[in-house]
């Protein structure tokens, strides 16, 4: 029975000899007529152009295991940069401030309507004051008038008849001054009592307004702590809801470690490995490489090379091995 290096020669040496096949074909389809010993030529005579020293293949092929093979550090994923949250919390100060703002209108237009609704009244207390006192001088104006011209028709019709001088016109003359003057005085009177009836609903109204706007300040004060007290604990809330926010980031940031170094952990075992995934495009790389290496060297030093270099024979696997040993080292078997 066949060893397992002979069946996988014999594979290599077959799909090798199908790979040599179809570039004859290729190249004698673009060349015309053009004899197969001539087109080999050419591409001996390209591959010399393009000759690669034995350091630049070893740079060549450390590129690859570079761009292959596992390094911990930087296979790792970049860490996640959490925003935190920033709140600029007022002071308590700020806070007595925005409340009182909030509450402005409400404030000017309380005192406002105590202040119109009071000067409301009171004006229509001084219109009937006023009006009292006018009525009263159109009332002592009329009563004195009227007095006079009694007194007047009097002592005209005295003199009439001759008794001017008389103790009885001097009588009658004295009680009609004397009633006039008692007309006046009551209306005088009269009308200082309803004044003084008017100005005391005045003053009334003044202490009225007083007390209005002092029951308000004490209801304006009390809404005013309200407010504070809402707005404060509204400013507590949102400082507690960012520090839970930040400190459950922070939570994060320490799991993210934890996986981190897990990973790391991981990936350190791998450390100059390629991935199974990979493996297949990583020896087939370098198999191109050597092939190109060995494409510029003449027949005798690349078969010596492929047979007796570490380098070359390390590189890659075995299927890639002898197919590059079939190539350039087959015929001295």
């Amino acid at each position: 029975m066949a060893s397992y290096t002979e069946y996988l020669r014999k594979a290599v040496k077959e799909d090798e000899e199908k790979r040599k096949a179809a570039e004859n074909s290729a190249e004698i389809m673009a060349g015309g007529d053009k004899p197969a010993a001539n087109v080999a030529t050419a591409a001996k005579a390209s591959a010399a152009s393009t000759y690669m020293t034995e350091s630049q293949l070893a740079g060549e092929l450390n590129k690859i295991d570079d761009l292959y093979k596992v390094s911990a550090s930087d296979s790792l994923p970049d860490p996640i940069e959490y925003e935190r949250l920033e709140y600029d919390a007022p002071t308590d100060e700020e806070i007595e401030e925005n409340a009182a703002s909030a509450l402005e209108d409400y404030r000017k237009t309380g005192i406002e309507d105590i202040e119109n609704d009071s000067a409301n009244r009171i004006e229509d207390k001084e219109n009937e004051r006023a009006a009292a006192k006018k009525t009263g001088e159109e009332a002592a104006a009329e009563a004195a008038a009227r007095y006079e011209k009694a007194i007047g028709d009097f002592e005209s019709d005295a003199l009439k008849r001759g008794l001017a001088r008389s103790s009885i016109a001097l009588n009658k003359s004295e009680e009609l001054q004397s009633e006039k003057v008692k007309a006046l005085t009551d209306i005088r009177d009269s009308v200082n009592g309803e004044l003084s009836r008017i100005d005391g609903e005045i003053n009334a109204l003044v202490s009225d307004r007083e007390k209005a706007l002092s029951d308000f300040n004490i209801a304006y004060a009390a809404k005013l702590t309200e407010k504070i007290s809402e707005l404060t604990e509204k400013r507590d809330e949102k400082q507690a809801e960012v520090l839970k926010y930040n400190n459950s980031l922070a939570e994060k940031e320490r799991e993210d470690q934890l996986r981190m170094l897990e990973l790391y952990g991981k990936m350190s075992e791998q450390e100059g490995s390629v991935p199974e995934s990979k493996l297949a495009e990583y020896y087939e790389a370098k198999y191109n490489v050597i092939r190109e290496y060995l494409s510029g060297l003449d027949a005798d030093k690349a078969a010596r090379e492929i047979k007796d270099n570490p380098l070359l024979r390390n590189s890659v696997s075995d299927y890639f091995y002898y197919r590059l040993y079939n190539e350039f080292a087959g015929s001295s078997v």
